[in-house]
């Protein structure tokens, strides 16, 4: 199976089920960082965490971390009632490399690897059995076709999920413990 396939499927399995009802909507409280990042940990989903902050007025600075040794995954803006529209930026630490792939929520339960790539990865870990993706993105994409703008101060729609320990591809189905969709506000 080639890899766009492979990656279309693990996707639609990370967000499966990933809709606007009570039990797939997720709060929690943000705080900030000593080294000046907003971050955001679910109260309703244990082991992962959002961090962003402004480098520019153009790009932003993330990270997301899981208690995993598998993949890492987040989506912003989804347009329709799961990740349709979303722009998703997903990947994994296997030894010394790490893999971070932009993608677009192209359905409901679906999404594709974008040929406009606008991620920038800074680095990636896999320590004490938790992986940590760190990479930049524009607040406003030059890809209009695939990546839905994000507003510093407004409130933004996100998704969040991980793989099982080992998971290290973006196939493997997250489970239902493993992912979230929450909107934060003063994003």
């Amino acid at each position: 199976m080639k890899k766009s396939a492979l990656i279309i499927i693990g996707f639609f399995v990370l967000m499966m089920g990933c809709s606007s009802s009570s039990s797939d909507t997720g709060t929690g409280s943000v705080t900030f960082t000593e080294d000046n990042f907003k971050s955001f940990t679910p109260t309703d989903l244990e082991g992962i965490t959002l961090e962003w902050r402004t480098t520019t007025n153009t790009l932003l600075e993330v990270r997301v971390s899981a208690e995993t040794t598998g993949w890492v995954g987040v989506g912003f803006e989804p347009s329709g009632s799961q990740m349709s529209g979303a722009n998703i930026i997903l990947g994994y630490v296997d030894g010394s490399d790490v893999i971070l792939e932009d993608h677009y929520g192209s359905s409901q339960t679906a999404h594709t690897e974008d040929t406009q790539s606008n991620i920038t990865l800074i680095s990636g870990t896999e320590e004490n059995g938790v992986t940590t993706l760190w990479f930049t993105t524009p607040y406003i994409s030059s890809d209009t076709a695939h990546d839905q703008p994000i507003t510093s101060g407004n409130t933004v729609t996100v998704l969040l999920a991980y793989g099982s320990n080992s998971s290290d591809d973006t196939t493997t189905t997250h489970g239902s413990g493993r992912r979230i969709r929450t909107t934060i506000n003063d994003f």
